[in-house]
């Protein structure tokens, strides 16, 4: 159901609220930043989206969100890595599993970084 006082995004032909709850692509609220980018660049929007709906698709979406935290993190992408986390919570994804994950990139990511996405699931509470 769409509510029209919600900003709105183009996904196919669906108008998706950003809010993107229910059936819709995340459990989380996106960034503002992500928000902008589909105010201020709609068509370009428009196919990023088709793009993530055909390779979302290929993938669940747990092992989806993994993937994408670990790029985030490697890429040191605070506010990206804090809502896929968010995400993985939402999807079931238990502390030890993200533990792992974090070790899992600790020879990836040098101490350095390891230490502040580390912080960063501290400060989400979610370690």
């Amino acid at each position: 159901m769409v509510i029209e006082d919600e900003p709105k995004i183009y996904k196919g032909s669906k108008i998706l609220n950003l809010n993107m709850s229910g059936d819709n692509l995340w459990k989380t609220e996106p960034l503002e930043i992500f928000k902008k980018f589909s105010e201020d660049f709609p068509e370009v929007f428009k196919e990023f989206m088709d793009l993530i709906d055909v390779v979302y698709s290929k993938i669940d979406p747990k092992t989806r969100e993994l993937i994408i935290v670990s790029i985030l993190a490697v890429e040191e992408f605070e506010d990206g890595f804090k809502f896929h986390l968010q995400e993985l919570i939402k999807r079931g994804t238990t502390k030890e599993e993200i533990k792992s994950l974090l070790l899992i990139l600790l020879p990836y990511l040098g101490i350095s970084k390891f230490l502040k996405v580390f912080k960063w699931c501290k400060e989400e509470q979610i370690l």
